[in-house]
Formats: C-alpha cells, structure tokens, sequence
C-alpha cells in the first residue's frame, strides 16, 4: 500500500543569496552610474547659477538713520533801486547718518569701502559734499556711518534755486537727496589673490528735513524714521 500523507503541505523556502533579504531586494543601495551624473550635472548647474550677475556679490545696503541740520539759509544781494536780487550764497552744515549693512553672508564675503564721498542735493544741485573715512563691512554686519558736512558756503546761480529754498523754509521743511560715491573691494585681504574692485552708487531720495523756526539759529531734523537707500555696482 502507498502512504499518503493528507491534509499537510509542504512549503520548501527559496534559499537567501548572500547580501539579499528574502524578498530579493539588496540590503545596501548601491547609486547607479546615471544617478552620480545627474548629480554631478546638478550641482555645476547650482554653481553656474550661482555665478550669475542677479545671483552675486550684492552691494551693502544703505539707510539715512538721521540727518541733524545745524545751519541752512539764503545770503542774497539786492539792487538797491529795484530790489533784484543780484547774487546769492547757501551756508549750511549738518551731519548725515548711515548705517551700512554686509548682505553677503551667504557668499561668504566681505566689503571694504574706500574713496567715499557723499554730497547733499537739492532739486538735482549739489549744495555739499564730504571725503568719509573708508570702512569694513564684515557678512551680515550693520555699522553705523557718519557723514560730516560743512559748513559751507555756496554762490547760487540765478534766483530759481534760492527762491525755492526760501519758500520751502517758509513752509517749514525741505526735501534732500543723498547720494554715496565709493569703491568697494571684495574680500580685500584674500589669500586667493588680489581683491575684486567694484564701483558702487547709492542714491537716497525725498529725505525730508523739518524746520520747525524760521530764525537761522535754529535747524532742522529728519522726518520719519529710517530711510531705505538704492545702492548697486556699475
């Protein structure tokens, strides 16, 4: 009689390859050659991207924290006969505060600005200018600087420029412009060789300065808080 074994099944395992779980998958991912040029090809892209104009060194950013005016009036002369005014001169001084912020953190970079010169304008007239000491701006570093001006005294041409002066003390504040000549060095004590130069222009606009006296002794300050300058390389 044959033996018959009823109502048992026989499971026989498939034997594990060495470096394999049982469901044949590897334990360790190993990156195929595809994978490691893609990679390669994304990261020259990022860097190439990188290197990009909008995506390079940016230029410190400038605001005008205070501006205190010590002096500003009109000098003019008069024909005696028929009260034309003849000539007239500006005197003013005052004192222009930056702060200057390095946004280059993320380059890793430093700035260090030299052959600074800031001049005050008036309805496009440049009525001072000042040499300021150069200065290091390290990422991500917020300095404060000043701006010294005067006093000065400027002859006016013609009368268009000192009749607006006039009328706008009279109605007690006056709109300036700023604006910041300099050359900026990137990264200036580098061991990779000599420093990148760069020429940087930053206007500050509609800088408005109360006065709150119309007698000559007193001055004037900035109205409103901070204002945000526009700085870039050329």
């Amino acid at each position: 009689m044959e033996d018959h074994q009823v109502g048992k099944t026989v499971n026989k395992k498939k034997p594990c390859l060495q470096g394999s779980t049982p469901t044949g998958k590897t334990s360790e991912h190993q990156m195929k050659p595809e994978e490691i040029l893609f990679g390669l090809i994304l990261f020259i892209l990022i860097v190439s991207i990188l290197k990009l104009p909008e995506f390079g060194t940016r230029p410190p950013e400038f605001k005008v924290d205070q501006v205190v005016v010590f002096q500003f009036n009109i000098r003019s002369s008069h024909l005696d006969t028929l009260s034309i005014v003849t000539s007239s001169h500006l005197d003013s001084k005052s004192i222009v505060t930056f702060s200057v912020k390095n946004p280059n953190s993320y380059r890793r970079e430093n700035i260090y600005c030299e052959d600074v010169m800031a001049s005050v304008l008036y309805k496009d007239v440049n009525i001072s200018s000042v040499r300021i000491e150069p200065f290091f701006t390290y990422q991500d570093q917020r300095i404060s600087v000043p701006a010294i001006m005067g006093p000065t005294s400027m002859f006016i041409q013609g009368s268009n420029i000192a009749d607006a002066i006039v009328a706008d003390l009279s109605s007690g504040a006056v709109n300036f412009t700023v604006i910041v000549n300099a050359t900026a060095k990137i990264n200036p004590w580098s061991i990779e060789g000599e420093a990148e130069r760069k020429q940087m222009t930053v206007s500050c606009k509609d800088i408005k300065v109360v006065f709150p006296f119309t007698d000559e002794e007193f001055g004037g300050t900035m109205f409103g808080g901070p204002s945000k300058c526009n700085a870039k390389f050329i």
